[in-house]
């Protein structure tokens, strides 16, 4: 099977690239933060503009991981993901699927994990020198709120967008639980001590795409508001 696997690990051509890189910077954007060119004076060392930046960067450097691992994504999930037979899939076409999923469950790691990101920004913004550590993204939030009550507001509330909250149940599916696009196997526990096995919800590669892409564009909009809330 492994043979089999890495012979179906096929790259995209470049025009196939720039078709969907270009759909991806259509798509969003301004996703990434303006960042200063040229050096900083000490006085912007000190009083955070240097170290703000970076994280801008950093913030910028993830955003190109993404889209990459979205051109990859869509790469497989062009070649045609037959979900209604997921559970018959042989050959081919399940080697297509597993590759598609392996991408997916890393595409929506790299979304999540930029929003933490976002913090850091805000973080070194306003100076608050919040230390990195459990809880770092509520004591930031806690720490802003006096500076800055409108952006308080909008990170404090921003989870509970329903874009959000699907981008995490999705990624915490592929993390912690059963595979949500392969579900032949496992358990789950419908009600307390009764367990079912081979139960769940598949997710169809369409609804893995819509999700992606929604969980991206929301967290453009939390770009967009921290760049004109501060």
């Amino acid at each position: 099977m492994a043979v089999d696997l890495v012979q179906c690990l096929t790259l995209p051509s470049i025009g196939e690239w720039e078709k969907f890189n270009s759909s991806f910077d259509e798509e969003f954007p301004e996703l990434q933060f303006a960042t200063r060119e040229g050096s900083f004076d000490l006085k912007e060392v000190v009083n955070g503009v240097f170290e703000a930046d970076s994280w801008k960067y950093e913030f910028n450097w993830r955003v190109l991981n993404i889209s990459t691992n979205y051109v990859l994504l869509m790469h497989f999930f062009e070649k045609g993901i037959p979900d209604n037979e997921y559970k018959n899939l042989t050959g081919e076409k399940m080697y297509i699927h597993i590759w598609f999923s392996f991408y997916a469950e890393s595409l929506l790691a790299r979304i999540i994990g930029a929003y933490d990101i976002l913090f850091q920004i805000v973080n070194a913004d306003y100076q608050l020198k919040v230390k990195k550590g459990t809880r770092f993204n509520i004591k930031v939030l806690q720490k802003l709120k006096p500076f800055n009550k409108r952006l308080h507001s909008c990170l404090s509330t921003f989870r509970e967008d329903e874009s959000y909250i699907k981008l995490v149940t999705l990624r915490n599916d592929f993390i912690h639980n059963n595979t949500p696009t392969n579900l032949d196997f496992g358990f789950s526990e419908e009600k307390p001590g009764v367990r079912s096995f081979g139960k769940g919800k598949y997710v169809k590669s369409q609804e893995v795409v819509d999700i992606a892409n929604n969980g991206i564009k929301h967290l453009q909009d939390i770009v967009k508001k921290i760049q004109e809330l501060s």
